[in-house]
């Protein structure tokens, strides 16, 4: 699992060019995911238990 999130942070980094601070938000939010491919029930359970720890809205948002 580790080696294919890897992957994806690395697309995410050279080809969408995303933000140092959006990589340091994907690592935080990998670790609420239960599942190594997620369903949409899944992000929903990780939007809960991150919303009840007291996360704010914004920072638990997934997108499809």
């Amino acid at each position: 699992m580790l080696l294919r999130f890897e992957q994806f942070c690395r697309e995410r980094q050279f080809l969408s060019n995303v933000s140092p601070a959006t990589l340091e938000w994907y690592k935080h939010s990998f670790k609420w995911l239960r599942s190594e491919s997620p369903t949409q029930d899944d992000l929903k359970d990780a939007v809960l238990r991150m919303r009840e720890k007291g996360l704010k809205a914004r920072g638990v948002q997934f997108r499809n």
